[in-house]
């Protein structure tokens, strides 16, 4: 009789040990983006709005609009690389001022751009549209040009 206890509380205890390793294999990898997130300016912009704005919404908006804008960063280039290496690339030509990211829109529907400054003035924008299950399609003729399907 005892040594039946033990097996029951044996195979309980391996049970609970199964499931905590199978727990942090499929949510660890959602806590460490969540950690991820928090290191972002997008966080960070969040945390600087006024307490009478935040709210779990807002944060949520925040945090796709992170998403969406690392989606099309990773998103793949017809050289073979991601778009912000790209990009990245052609920031460093003479007679490119690169004005940076920016995304826009609400949960569902993103516009992520990047856009340059020639030296004669002239803008040129890179856009893309992330909608909400994260699909990146380019926005313009720039974006189609570089973005492979």
């Amino acid at each position: 009789m005892y040594e039946t206890i033990q097996t029951i509380n044996g195979a309980k205890l391996l049970g609970a040990v199964i499931c905590a390793l199978l727990c942090a294999g499929l949510w660890g990898k959602q806590v460490l983006a969540d950690e991820r997130y928090q290191e972002t300016q997008a966080y960070q912009e969040y945390l600087l709005l006024p307490d009478s704005y935040k709210s779990p919404q807002m944060e949520a908006k925040f945090k796709h609009s992170f998403e969406a804008e690392r989606s099309v960063k990773n998103h793949r280039c017809t050289t073979g690389q991601t778009v912000a290496r790209c990009l990245d690339t052609m920031s460093t030509q003479k007679g490119y001022n690169d004005l940076g990211w920016r995304t826009s829109g609400d949960i569902g529907q993103f516009l992520v751009e990047r856009m340059f400054v020639t030296w004669d003035g002239k803008t040129i924008t890179y856009r893309w549209s992330v909608d909400g299950s994260g699909i990146v399609k380019a926005g313009n003729k720039k974006a189609l040009k570089i973005s492979t399907k």
